[in-house]
């Protein structure tokens, strides 16, 4: 599997021109090199029960995480203020999966409806790893997150790690 990650590292690519959430097949593939360790060498500080911050961060983002509930998980989160800002930077990671996970199974998130914490997905997406990624998931999701204070706009990149 390693030699597939490092294969995928030399030839990644530029998805986007310089701007926030501008992930890179080398930020997809180096993520899937470090589910291969359960992501033991990008743990950070942790921060509650089985839930870390992360030391690898993915292009244009300063929060990453490393959760284990049940399973590995691998999270990015980009805010922005407003819909339009948002909607580009979730079009740039859909790009980017759509090109880096070109040979996985893609499957649309549907919008939801707004759970206990106040976060309603807007549109997302899922790339199911096949042969030697059949462990991995990468979840993108754009999600209206209102609370007291007010709404902002997050785009998440997950990858999950399973335990099978």
């Amino acid at each position: 599997m390693k030699l597939g990650f490092a294969l995928a590292a030399a030839t990644g690519l530029l998805v986007a021109p310089a701007a926030v959430a501008q992930v890179t097949c080398d930020d997809l593939t180096r993520a899937m090199y470090e589910a291969d360790n359960d992501f033991d060498d990008i743990l950070g500080d942790e921060i509650d029960i089985d839930w870390y911050e992360a030391t690898f961060l993915m292009t244009g983002t300063r929060d990453c995480t490393v959760e284990y509930p049940d399973d590995s998980y691998y999270v990015c989160t980009w805010t922005y203020d407003n819909l339009s800002a948002s909607q580009a930077a979730y079009d740039r990671l859909a790009s980017a999966g759509r090109s880096c996970l070109s040979s996985w199974d893609v499957k649309t998130i549907p919008s939801g409806s707004r759970n206990s914490l106040g976060f309603q997905t807007i549109s997302g997406l899922r790339f199911v790893g096949s042969g030697e990624f059949r462990d991995m998931e990468w979840s993108f999701l754009l999600g209206e997150h209102t609370t007291k204070d007010g709404t902002h706009y997050d785009v998440e990149a997950e990858l999950a790690y399973f335990w099978f």
